[in-house]
């Protein structure tokens, strides 16, 4: 087995997290937009379950054939199993959780002590807090703002995006486990101005992970 590779001189990490349409990939893109490096968790996800990899074999011998169509996940069969059994969940998690954080840490690897890296980092709150991460951000919002903002994205019933919620954490969890908070309800402009100021306060201050 390949070790886990070292962290030791590992980037200035941010995480950004936040409920489903919470705005953390309006965040991000304001955050690349000041040419700050990001990783996207769930990009990461998907390159591992991705046609022909070891990701996608592993699936499909713990789900069953009937997980893949043409080749392909079938994202949503699985993502029936999963709301409908915990264990299933489970199951998915064991097997997806070590790739992502390996994939992570590779991409860190990439980056000097001088750096600072976002990472997105949907559930962070479900998955408890990497040991790579300095500082985390949550993005926040109502809850009915959530809804809102989901259903005119994804033209997903509020009965589905409900559901969804409801598997995550909740507000008040990922508030608890904030560094800093984003009020994401602001304006484009306010919100800029906003992750602006955060990133040069960020910049200024030690590291916790040192």
């Amino acid at each position: 087995m390949n070790p886990m590779p070292s962290h030791k001189t590992k980037p200035q990490v941010i995480a950004i997290t936040g409920g489903i349409g919470s705005g953390k990939s309006t965040v991000r893109k304001i955050l690349e937009a000041e040419n700050l490096s990001c990783i996207d968790l769930d990009d990461i996800s998907r390159q591992i379950v991705a046609p022909g990899t070891p990701g996608l074999v592993k699936i499909s011998e713990v789900f069953g054939q009937n997980i893949l169509s043409n080749g392909v996940l079938n994202r949503a069969e699985l993502k029936r199993r999963i709301f409908s059994s915990p264990s299933d969940k489970q199951r998915l998690e064991a097997i997806m959780h070590p790739m992502i954080r390996q994939a992570t840490l590779e991409k860190l690897n990439c980056y000097s002590e001088k750096d600072l890296v976002v990472v997105e980092i949907p559930l962070l709150t479900e998955i408890g807090r990497p040991d790579y991460v300095d500082w985390v951000v949550v993005c926040d919002c109502a809850e009915s703002t959530q809804i809102a903002r989901v259903s005119a994205r994804d033209n997903m019933s509020q009965e589905m995006i409900q559901a969804i919620m409801a598997n995550q954490a909740t507000r008040a969890q990922r508030l608890e486990i904030a560094d800093y908070v984003l009020n994401t309800e602001l304006t484009m402009d306010e919100l800029s101005k906003a992750v602006k100021a955060l990133i040069q306060s960020l910049k200024n201050q030690p590291a916790i992970n040192r």
